[in-house]
């Protein structure tokens, strides 16, 4: 369509990088994509905003990351928004997101804060499964990102005008969830289609425009049918103040999207005067916020939860006052006391949905290590977050930060980090593959080990406390239990998880070889009989972790939405909560049942977070009649000499029906 059917004014129409309810990504300040930053915030980047997804020639290979988004077939995927987010766990678990988009080709590239450590990538657009895969920062490999889709189809539909005819010529817009965009022109009829779209949409929007009008934006799910009237546009008007002294605000950032999660918003700024103007918005109800360096939105009305009603043809007028941010200064020290110079600092405000900006604030720690950064202070504690390489990382909590507040001398001071690679084999000096490994400490890093049972945990941050510990857990490959078909008979080999103390080493790289240790396959099995000591055929039977309580197993063994006989209920994981369900069967013609278990050891109990217990010999078992008849046989404890146990379970009475009540 030419330029000179599109209405050109002080608004503009971006996508907004949003996921689910709409969290904002950061990037490093200085590179593709981030805002410059303003000279009061030392670097501090005033919103997120996405890195360019193609290119990226001169980054840094340690800190660069790269591959295709492609569907079960290896088609490329276009549009997708792609993310990063480091794998770190602990202080580090809100670390600023990488975001980019890919290509036409499926390719994306992006440049992540921090060198030699695991992130988690995961591509999403409206109309694909999100897919996701792990990586470390400075692969030299190609990454690839496999996402999947059901069914699809087009979605045809008509565009018509005030006086119901056809309208050649229109721009139709389809804005997906995750920020992906179509467009498309009506042809002579006023008929548009859009091609090769999923089942489900998600929270999809779609609008027409000609000219001066516009149709009212409607939700899509899915393809089937739009039908797409043109009239005269909503118009939204108003100030940006702040609350305290009325001053109007100029140079802010308001944006209007529809009041449900989507990726369709519009922006304007305000003028010297703090005004701002929306000419011509598809009518439908929106939420109005609005962004400043120095101030921040706090949650308002109704008609942000709810939206506001803009109108065809009419014009609304809002004012929104802004609250001034606190101010935190400080600094970042390096394990030895002197300054960390370059590091990123973060900082988690309030979780609004609709003002997504001020979720998440990064800036860098100067030269000198000192950093300033802004965040709202309306309630409770801000957490201030560091982490670098090779140096780990720590945060601060700021206590009472009142509005417009400026607190100094925050220290974060850096507790280490090592970099952690080893290999796994078994009691044979075999290599072991598809081992979880974790890094069990402040941050938790995890990888799994490769077809030679190697692998590579990158950075991993150390405790720096004195009642920190450090070490790496193994997890052992391979269900823990579950019934005869899940668990087979003799061939299926066991090994009990290993957690290995680490010695602190900062700045160091250290390999670790772990060796697994056999472990020994229980057999539980009996029969669930009646109250005359007949079989009970096709009962249900729960394994449950621990001595089981009387009162509550029912409800913990067979909530409502239940699991097939058969199903796996807990993997990985033996001893777990009291009266936990582990794993659940269903008795043959004969009432029979039968369970395999491994037998845990202390060593197992103590690797996080595979239990919850010390008790690890501990079980119980339940079994439920169709007819609501139930018995249990709670402690039951194997002895270390045995392999093997024989429980019979009789149930009780048929519950008694429930009273009915007669209601005038």
């Amino acid at each position: 369509m030419g330029m000179g059917r599109r209405r050109r004014g002080t608004v503009a129409v971006v996508v907004a990088v949003a996921l689910g309810a709409g969290l904002m990504c950061p990037v490093r300040a200085g590179e593709e994509g981030a805002v410059a930053p303003g000279p009061a915030d030392a670097g501090e980047i005033r919103e997120a905003a996405e890195q360019a997804p193609a290119g990226e020639a001169n980054a840094d290979p340690a800190r660069r990351l790269f591959g295709r988004v492609v569907d079960r077939e290896g088609r490329p995927i276009h549009g997708a928004r792609v993310t990063a987010k480091p794998s770190l766990r602990g202080g580090m678990r809100f670390a600023p997101e990488v975001c980019v988009r890919t290509d036409k080709d499926g390719r994306f590239a992006m440049t992540v804060p921090f060198e030699g450590v695991w992130y988690d990538l995961e591509a999403l657009r409206t109309d694909y499964w999100g897919g996701r895969t792990p990586a470390m920062a400075g692969n030299p490999d190609e990454i690839v990102i496999a996402t999947g889709s059901g069914p699809r189809g087009a979605l045809p539909g008509t565009v018509i005008d005030q006086l119901e005819l056809p309208a050649a010529g229109a721009r139709v817009v389809l804005a997906g969830q995750f920020g992906h965009r179509w467009e498309v022109e009506t042809d002579a009829a006023g008929r548009f289609r859009i091609e090769d779209l999923s089942g489900n949409m998600r929270q999809s929007v779609i609008y027409a425009e000609l000219f001066d009008t516009v149709s009212p934006y409607k939700l899509l799910r899915g393809p089937g049918g739009a039908a797409l009237t043109l009239g005269a546009p909503a118009r939204l008007t108003g100030v940006v103040t702040e609350k305290q002294s009325g001053k109007l605000l100029p140079d802010c950032t308001v944006t209007a999207r529809p009041y449900f999660a989507s990726g369709l918003t519009f922006a304007a700024r305000t003028d010297g005067e703090g005004r701002f103007a929306f000419k011509q918005l598809p009518p439908g109800r929106y939420s109005v916020v609005a962004s400043h360096a120095e101030f921040f939105d706090p949650p308002r009305g109704s008609y942000v939860a709810r939206g506001l009603p803009l109108e065809a043809g009419k014009e609304a007028a809002v004012e929104i006052a802004l609250l001034k941010k606190a101010t935190i200064r400080g600094r970042v020290l390096r394990p030895d006391g002197e300054p960390a110079p370059g590091v990123p600092v973060a900082v988690l405000g309030a979780i609004r949905q609709e003002n997504v900006p001020e979720y998440w604030r990064i800036t860098r720690a100067g030269a000198d290590g000192r950093f300033v950064i802004r965040t709202d202070g309306l309630h409770g504690q801000r957490t201030l977050y560091a982490f670098c390489v090779p140096h780990g990382g720590d945060h601060a909590a700021v206590e009472g930060l009142a509005e417009g507040e400026v607190r100094d001398d925050v220290t974060i001071r850096l507790a280490g980090a090592m970099r952690v690679r080893g290999t796994v084999k078994d009691h044979e000096a075999r290599p072991v593959a598809g081992v979880p490994i974790l890094w069990g400490t402040y941050g938790a890093p995890r990888t799994t080990t490769d077809a030679e049972g190697r692998f590579d945990l990158g950075w991993a941050p150390l405790s720096g406390r004195p009642d920190g510990e450090d070490y790496v857990a193994v997890h052992a490959p391979g269900p823990r239990c579950g019934n005869l078909k899940t668990m087979g008979e003799d061939k299926l080999l066991l090994f009990h998880h290993r957690k290995v103390a680490i010695e602190p080493q900062p700045a160091k790289e250290i390999a670790v070889d772990v060796a697994l240790e056999p472990a020994e396959l229980l057999t539980l099995t009996g029969r669930v009989l009646d109250a005359d000591g007949e079989p009970v055929a096709a009962a249900d039977v729960v394994l449950l972790g621990g001595k089981a309580d009387v009162a509550t197993w029912l409800e913990a063994a067979f909530p409502d939405w239940g699991a097939g006989p058969g199903s796996l209920r807990i993997t990985s994981r033996l001893v777990a909560a009291q009266s936990s369900p582990l794993c659940r069967t269903t008795t043959g013609g004969q009432g029979r049942w039968t369970f395999r278990v491994v037998r845990e050891s202390a060593e197992d109990c103590r690797v996080a977070p595979l239990s919850r217990r010390d008790d690890a010999g501990h079980f119980s078992v339940g079994a439920r009649a169709k007819d609501g008849r139930s018995g249990l046989i709670a402690d039951i404890t194997f002895k270390d000499d045995e392999t093997r146990k024989t429980v019979d379970i009789t149930l009780g009475a048929p519950p008694a029906p429930e009273p009915v009540m007669d209601v005038d």
